[in-house]
């Protein structure tokens, strides 16, 4: 498996008044990985946390070793460099030039817009920084808010079906939806 030299710290990515940078452990993400992970909505598409300050060190403690190790780069997307975050993104799975993309918007941010932008700036980067070239994002069918954010980045249905396994183990019909990061002229890069 191929896995894109990543930056020594994620970086920051700005674009249509949103910022990609790296989670941290200040009050702000701590208030929104607690709403996150207390959310019904994100407990029934990917899985159950508890919002204990234990458990949310450990969820930024295993995303930093991700990200140091190569196996991942995630980000927070917040409104200015010193905002709380507002979603999470992650580029996953490297294989070649292809990443799985994901993202989970705080309750509080939804509707705005904020995922959406965060997965195109995290797109382009991917395209930019690392030379990805495609990537397939997961979504079960009936998560309608995920997959109008996916096609509103580019993404289109494959009519395949993805891996079928969520985070916590338990199968989970998802569809496979592919983005082409070289599109062109017009493409989302």
């Amino acid at each position: 498996m191929y896995l894109p030299p990543l930056p020594a710290r994620p970086p920051l990515v700005e674009g249509d008044g949103y910022v990609l940078r790296g989670l941290r452990r200040d009050a702000g993400d701590t208030a929104t990985l607690r709403a996150v992970f207390a959310d019904p909505d994100v407990r029934a598409w990917l899985w159950e946390l508890d919002g204990t300050d234990e458990a949310i060190d450990g969820f930024v403690e295993s995303h930093e070793a991700a990200w140091l190790g190569g196996r991942a780069a995630d980000f927070a997307v917040s409104a200015g460099v010193e905002g709380p975050a507002l979603a999470l993104i992650r580029l996953h799975t490297f294989d070649g030039p292809t990443a799985k993309l994901a993202w989970i918007s705080a309750p509080f941010a939804r509707g705005t817009g904020v995922a959406r932008t965060g997965a195109a700036l995290a797109a382009r980067w991917a395209h930019e920084a690392l030379g990805l070239t495609t990537l397939f994002a997961e979504i079960e069918p009936d998560n309608l808010p995920s997959v109008r954010l996916a096609r509103g980045v580019g993404f289109r249905p494959t009519g395949r079906p993805g891996t079928g396994i969520r985070p916590d183990g338990i199968a989970a019909p998802d569809d496979l939806y592919v983005l082409d990061l070289g599109a062109g002229p017009g493409g989302p890069c």
